[in-house]
């Protein structure tokens, strides 16, 4: 955490605040939105691709601080119908199906 913490805030330095952070793993990408969130009142997105959850891999102590992070994100996404529920129940708390490609939007832009 220290070490992102003190890269967002190199980050600050050259860029500024961002409008909204977007982290796309819960562990530890999540958390560290959300720590910075906390710090400088800028809203944070997830969206979850990773499957260590359905897979088990969550050690017990990273729970409690992904817990932490995931409900007061501005949004929750998963990358499959499937996932979302699975989120849901882990979680207790909504999370939104978003397709990785959008239906003809990705093909049409490439036509």
């Amino acid at each position: 955490m220290r070490a992102g913490l003190k890269a967002f805030k190199h980050y600050i330095r050259e860029n500024g605040l961002p409008d909204l952070i977007h982290a796309h793993c819960m562990n530890y990408a999540g958390i560290l939105a959300q720590k910075i969130s906390e710090k400088y009142g800028i809203p944070y997105v997830l969206t979850e691709h990773s499957s260590t959850i359905t897979r088990g891999l969550i050690r017990h102590h990273q729970w409690q601080p992904m817990e932490k992070a995931a409900a007061p994100a501005s949004a929750r996404l998963a990358v499959s119908r499937h996932f979302a529920h699975v989120l849901q129940h882990k979680y207790g708390c909504e999370w939104q199906y978003l397709p990785n490609i959008p239906g003809g939007i990705f093909k049409q832009t490439f036509e």
